[in-house]
């Protein structure tokens, strides 16, 4: 009996660390982005996000776009703007009218768009989606969640 759950035991941990790894081949796509992106200066992205809390009842996909540039940035979302300019935040909300500054020594780092290609390496894993395209021009999608959710 002992040996047949320790077995188990084993088992549950063992899939357990698999689930909790990087899938290689998302792995190598993402770093090889990485690699790439260290020598931008500048550089732009449109993005697709999705929070989801089943506790909340929460489910929100939003859409946006990112021009970041050394530590400056303008991020575009569907209700809000966010430009640093490097003196200050400035944070458009289109719903309200309303501009609310801050310092850019304020803000949280872990959502600092300029920080977007290095983010992921701790509390995300990745998993391959898809590769579309020719030998030429091929595109491949890696989807990148926070390890929680896995």
């Amino acid at each position: 009996m002992k040996k047949t759950l320790l077995i188990l035991a084993l088992l549950i941990l063992g899939t357990a660390t698999v689930r909790a790894q990087d899938d290689p081949k998302s792995k190598a796509i993402i770093d090889k982005l990485i690699a790439k992106s260290r020598a931008y200066t500048s550089f732009e992205a449109d993005f697709s996000s999705t929070l989801i809390n089943t506790a909340g009842k929460l489910n929100v996909k939003q859409d946006g776009n990112v021009k970041v540039k050394g530590k400056l940035f303008r991020l575009t979302l569907t209700d809000n703007t966010v430009v640093n300019d490097g003196k200050a935040i400035w944070t458009y909300s289109k719903k309200s009218n309303e501009v609310t500054i801050s310092d850019p020594a304020d803000m949280d780092k872990e959502l600092d768009p300029t920080k977007i290609f290095s983010i992921y390496e701790q509390g995300f894993k990745s998993t391959f989606v898809e590769e579309k395209g020719s030998r030429r021009h091929c595109c491949a999608s890696a989807q990148v969640v926070p390890s929680g959710t896995w």
